[in-house]
């Protein structure tokens, strides 16, 4: 076995969200973004005196127990991992995945509560962290998530199963709006250009809806018609504030030197077990209202 060998394996063990392991010339193989059961095909990229890893190719069969995905991004986009497993059977490796951890640093008897599900497996997300970038090598403006291995590639996940239809509507009307403007993403690695992040948060219980843009200092926001573009969307929400948030960090992340707020209020209000909470742009919150 050297590095670059092309190989088949079955994934016999499996630990909790996506690394699979399989046996190879009686050596331990690491994989990642594999399931139990699937029989793949990989390529060698690491071998160490105690490791040796390898990349997925291709799944030459899948685990008798896999589903469809429900989403057409999966496969490409690196926000969901398990969509093929049926949920049952994600919530049981996640509650093992859980209590071996708890088993390793817990050294007296305690209580162990089981693993509740959500109560909606799809569009119960309350935020989402959009990023503007392009599919490919200087290719056409895109707004979504990263792809799966990528650093730069973003795919715009305009149908994620993640969130309701109110985001999705608003990341189309965002990135087509700035793709009929010619407006630059900013580049994590030359750090030049315009449009870094979109943000939206929608409250659950209120349906009240927050959208902050993040850019840079390179460029110029023409505001009334970013206003009146989400306006005049039809959305089952309410939006309650639009801001506008410049960033000029080199960290690929959501960060404020400024936020202006452009439209309504720089906050939106969730009810919780007869509390209520207002949520501003960095508020930490919960993304599964339900769930908590």
């Amino acid at each position: 076995m050297k590095k670059g060998d092309l190989s088949k394996v079955k994934i016999t063990e499996y630990d909790f969200p996506n690394k699979g392991m399989a046996k190879l010339e009686n050596q331990r193989i690491i994989v990642k973004n594999a399931l139990p059961d699937q029989v793949l095909e990989v390529r060698i990229s690491k071998i160490r005196k105690n490791k040796i890893e390898a990349n997925l190719i291709s799944v030459l069969e899948k685990a008798a127990y896999e589903i469809e995905p429900v989403c057409d991004h999966f496969g490409r986009c690196g926000g969901c991992l398990l969509q093929t497993m049926p949920y049952k059977m994600q919530l049981d490796h996640k509650e093992a995945y859980v209590k071996g951890i708890l088993d390793r640093i817990v050294e007296s008897p305690y209580e162990y509560q089981p693993i509740v599900a959500s109560p909606e497996p799809f569009e119960y997300r309350n935020k989402m962290e959009f990023s503007f970038g392009d599919e490919f090598f200087e290719g056409p403006l895109s707004l979504g998530l990263h792809e799966r291995g990528k650093f730069y590639e973003i795919v715009t996940v305009n149908t994620c199963k993640l969130v309701d239809r109110d985001f999705t509507l608003i990341l189309e009307t965002v990135l087509d709006y700035f793709q009929k403007n010619g407006t630059t993403f900013y580049h994590k690695g030359k750090h030049e250009g315009y449009l870094r992040h979109l943000v939206v948060r929608k409250a659950k219980q209120t349906g009240e809806i927050l959208i902050n843009l993040v850019t840079s200092s390179q460029g110029k926001l023409v505001t009334d018609e970013f206003i009146a573009i989400l306006l005049d969307l039809s959305l089952k929400g309410t939006i309650k504030g639009i801001l506008h948030t410049i960033n000029d960090s080199k960290s690929d992340t959501v960060k404020s030197d400024e936020t202006s707020i452009l439209h309504g209020n720089e906050h939106m209000t969730e009810k919780l077990m007869g509390l209520s909470f207002d949520i501003s742009p960095f508020s930490f919150f919960q993304t599964n209202t339900l769930g908590a």
